[in-house]
């Protein structure tokens, strides 16, 4: 058993993980935001299945999901096939005269 405020963060860190599928970020955020590096290891544990479930669950983070369902543009995580073979300097336009 241990203090009430352990509980809060544990499942405040794997909810956050959840919704945005970020592992390490939100292990290094919530473990700076309490100031108590020994709940590293359980913040970590957490996380991780949070994760795992999640990913079994759900292709993207929530808000992609959202993003998605609502048919808003906006950019993948991959570059598009046709781009692998263009440099920066090909995708710019000529300056005018």
């Amino acid at each position: 058993v241990a203090v009430s405020g352990v509980y809060a963060v544990v499942g405040a860190s794997a909810m956050l993980c959840g919704f945005k599928q970020m592992a390490a970020a939100v292990v290094l955020i919530v473990v700076q935001c309490v100031n108590d590096f020994n709940m590293t290891p359980v913040v970590m544990l957490s996380v991780s299945v949070a994760l795992a479930v999640n990913r079994a669950i759900n292709e993207r983070g929530h808000d992609e999901e959202q993003i998605e369902r609502k048919g808003l543009p906006y950019l993948e995580n991959e570059v598009p096939p046709g781009l692998d073979v263009c440099t920066a300097s090909d995708l710019l336009d000529d300056l005018p005269a």
